[in-house]
């Protein structure tokens, strides 16, 4: 297969959270807690023809919307050019998803303190419908601290994790993990629109739209964290958001589990959420929170926290 077909992708939808959307409230003392992972999925860059040229532009930060909505339709033009990968009968698309949050911790003064905790999950796709899906989730130490008692608590709840599961692993046929509602229930397979008028429609008002263009960006994020979409929607979905007004480039050289990418934000989206994107292939790399003041240990424009994922053919599951 070329990508996981229909029913598959439903399933995964079935499984997806919204990890962007759940940030941890900055209040004087919070008991962390270990993020429940959104399961992503993304494809590989596989180029269609022997060479795409890709022009060098140089982005900065707060570039205006023109700029912006010029790279999100190079992004579009782009993706069209880059293929799903070949899961060949008994392999499977394993997507490896790297997610991090901000575990918060308040010092003897009262000074909000905290450290990055991240979690690896990874999910193995059959190439065949209805067959047994493996989900791997692995917790991982804090390697990213602010302020000093952010060790300490950092240190208390490794152990807490490792008393019980540093790594977990469920099955389930067609990805219909038990704890599917728990992680956030089932996500509707709305299909998305031939034209990017009728996306931009889709994403301001349709079940996951609140009717702003902040929301309209969150609708956008949660689509393509799904990743089974085809290359003429992921196209769609771009040129969708090139048509929203105040979309600006936050950084044109956003760097995200390794890869880097332009990210885009809104002017009026006040939490500090970014998209990112590969403008070389067109793919969706992930998605981040900034902080946008300084509080306490923390400062303005840290990770609060992000997604990313990466994608493999691989012939066993565990």
């Amino acid at each position: 297969m070329t990508s996981p077909d229909p029913t598959q992708s439903a399933a995964l939808r079935r499984i997806l959270i919204d990890t962007v959307e759940q940030t941890v409230p900055p209040v004087a003392r919070v008991r962390t807690r270990r993020m429940r992972t959104s399961l992503l999925t993304g494809l590989i860059a596989v180029p269609v023809a022997a060479a795409v040229a890709i022009a060098a532009v140089v982005m900065w930060p707060g570039a205006d919307s023109a700029t912006a909505a010029e790279a999100l339709r190079d992004a579009a033009d782009v993706t069209i050019a880059t293929s799903d990968p070949l899961v060949g009968p008994g392999q499977y698309l394993k997507v490896t998803t790297e997610a991090a949050y901000l575990a918060y911790e308040s010092d003897a003064a009262g000074q909000l303190n905290a450290y990055l905790s991240p979690s690896t999950t990874e999910v193995f796709i059959p190439s065949a419908p209805g067959h047994e899906w493996v989900q791997r989730v692995t917790a991982e130490p804090a390697t990213t601290f602010y302020g000093e008692a952010s060790h300490a608590a950092a240190q208390r709840d490794w152990a807490e994790t490792v008393r019980g599961d540093v790594v977990r692993v469920v099955r389930a046929s067609d990805g219909d993990f038990a704890q599917a509602d728990e992680l956030g229930g089932e996500i509707a397979d709305v299909p998305i629109p031939e034209t990017p008028e009728q996306t931009l429609v889709l994403l301001r008002e349709g079940p996951y739209g609140d009717g702003t263009d902040a929301g309209a960006l969150a609708y956008a994020a949660q689509l393509l964290r799904d990743g089974t979409i085809p290359a003429a929607q992921r196209s769609n979905l771009y040129r969708a958001l090139a048509m929203l007004p105040g979309i600006r480039i936050t950084d044109g050289n956003a760097v995200l589990d390794g890869r880097t990418g332009i990210a885009f934000s809104l002017d009026a989206d006040a939490g500090g959420r970014e998209i990112i994107v590969d403008p070389r292939t067109g793919l969706f790399i992930g998605e981040r929170t900034l902080t946008t003041s300084a509080t306490g240990a923390i400062p303005a424009g840290t990770e609060q926290e992000y997604t990313a994922v990466s994608t493999a053919v691989v012939d066993e599951a565990p």
